[in-house]
């Protein structure tokens, strides 16, 4: 398919933007990338090969007309701006309005209950909402969704976990809405059968060594949006459950000081959060992984399973899920209205596109 209008990429010109762009532009025949950014740029700038496929529009979100302008030259807009907790349902608003298919990378569950209201009208324009579009959340859910549905009929009496974390030298807009979202209250739970069990968070918080990490990380029950529409329709499984890894003790410290001070003041626990991560990547260097782990019993025997996606690049991994979604788009491959990737795309589709740019996951089994 192509548009009648421009691709958009909204915070184009950075880190993240530009490997969206970089990716994208082989993908499209007959379409314009139009980035939008807050600063003038040079045409040296834009990526020389792909010059004549790319225009430039400076423009700051927050000025609603300038905003609403860049939108009616779109046929799709992807959002690689933030922070998402700032940006709220600003550009998605206008994308919506200028009849737009929309990818956010973040977003979260917050501009996912922000734009319920507005679904109908979405389904009723035919158009494609896809929040959460990174790496996590976004492979997270996709990767998960996969590994189960795929596994989930190989044991008896059988549990399901998620682990999620990742080291890096984060951009102040990312470590923004990870202080954000880590600040926000969460009620510790399970999933049973399909169904919500709330749960002690001290009898779920363990300490776990992923011998692919090669280091001890302490686990936290945490469910996103993505995860628990996956859980809610896994009914025949005994107990889903899934975890963010938290790094150390360093970090679970930093996490509650700023719980306990900070809470009103996410600019200060954005720098703090900000030096901490510098800490680990020195530690650590740069990491990311999303583990599955499928156990129960086979011939009365107990087994666990271990499926991960694990990489060096997170920024990769964040931007080839908004390539992947758009490329989806653009061959009608997706449902419309509003959804994570996970329930917007066929997960097998999705992980075949992701395997044709070398990304894998690997596993193995334990037998006790």
């Amino acid at each position: 398919m192509i548009f009648e209008k421009h691709i958009g990429i909204i915070g184009g010109m950075s880190a993240i933007g530009l490997l969206i762009v970089e990716h994208i532009l082989p993908l499209l025949s007959g379409n314009k990338v139009l980035i939008a950014g807050r600063r003038p740029i040079n045409r040296s700038e834009l990526i020389e090969a792909y010059e004549d496929k790319l225009e430039y529009f400076q423009m700051d979100y927050r000025n609603e007309p300038l905003l609403d302008l860049y939108c009616s030259q779109c046929s799709l807009i992807i959002n690689a701006a933030g922070p998402s907790y700032k940006i709220g349902d600003r550009i998605a608003i206008q994308a919506l309005k200028n009849d737009c298919h929309y990818i956010d990378i973040g977003g979260y569950d917050a501009l996912f209950h922000l734009m319920r209201k507005h679904e109908k009208e979405m389904i009723e324009k035919k158009l494609c909402f896809i929040i959460g579009a990174g790496w996590m959340p976004g492979i997270s859910g996709v990767f998960s969704k996969y590994i189960f549905k795929k596994h989930v009929n190989d044991l008896e009496d059988i549990r399901l976990r998620v682990y999620f974390g990742a080291v890096d030298e984060w951009s102040y807009n990312s470590t923004y809405d990870l202080t954000v979202s880590s600040m926000k209250s969460v009620k510790p739970s399970i999933y049973s059968y399909g169904k919500e069990i709330s749960v002690k968070q001290s009898e779920y918080i363990h300490q776990k060594l992923f011998n692919l990490i090669g280091r001890k990380k302490i686990c936290l029950p945490l469910f996103d949006g993505q995860l628990i529409e996956i859980a809610k329709s896994l009914n025949q499984v005994k107990e889903v459950s899934t975890f963010v890894m938290v790094n150390d003790f360093i970090s679970m410290l930093t996490f509650m000081y700023l719980n306990a001070f900070k809470k009103n003041k996410p600019e200060e626990a954005t720098l703090i959060l900000q030096k901490d991560y510098r800490r680990l990547v020195k530690k650590e260097k740069c990491w990311g992984s999303v583990i599955c782990k499928i156990s129960g019993l086979k011939e009365q025997k107990y087994i666990e399973k271990y499926f991960y996606l694990y990489t060096n690049n997170n920024l990769l991994f964040t931007a080839l899920t908004p390539v992947v979604v758009c490329n989806k788009i653009l061959k009608n491959q997706t449902k419309i209205g509003l959804n994570y990737p996970c329930n917007s795309i066929d997960c097998d589709l999705f992980m075949e596109e992701l395997n044709s740019y070398g990304i894998k996951h690997s596993q193995y089994e334990k037998n006790n």
